[in-house]
C-alpha cells in the first residue's frame, strides 16, 4: 500500500473500501499514491486519498497537541471532518 512500494501486491486482497488522509510532507507516504492509484483502479478496488497541504505525518493525532501550529489544526479539523462525513453518510462502517 502506500508507503510500502514493495507490498503492493498485497492490494489485491483488499475488499473494503480504502480512504487515505496524508500529509503532503511525509514523503515515503505520498511518493507512492500514484502507483497505489493505479493498482487500486487497475483491480476495481475503491482508493481515495487526499493528501492535506503543508502538514507531515502523524498531523491528524499533532493537531490537538498544545505546540500545534494554527496549520496543522485547520488540517486536522478538515481531516476529522471528512472521516465523520464518511462515517455519517454510511461509507465506514464497523
Amino acid at each position: 500500500m502506500a508507503g510500502h512500494q514493495k507490498n503492493i501486491g498485497y492490494v489485491a486482497y483488499l475488499i473494503v473500501l480504502l480512504y487515505g488522509f496524508y500529509g503532503q510532507n511525509d514523503q515515503r507516504i505520498s511518493a507512492t499514491i500514484g502507483t497505489t492509484q493505479k493498482t487500486m483502479k487497475r483491480l476495481g478496488r475503491i482508493y481515495q486519498p487526499v493528501i492535506y497541504g503543508d502538514v507531515g505525518r502523524a498531523f491528524l493525532r499533532r493537531g490537538f497537541g498544545t505546540e500545534t501550529s494554527e496549520k496543522e489544526k485547520e488540517v486536522n479539523q478538515a481531516a476529522w471532518s471528512r472521516l465523520l462525513s464518511l462515517l455519517s453518510a454510511g461509507q465506514i462502517k464497523n
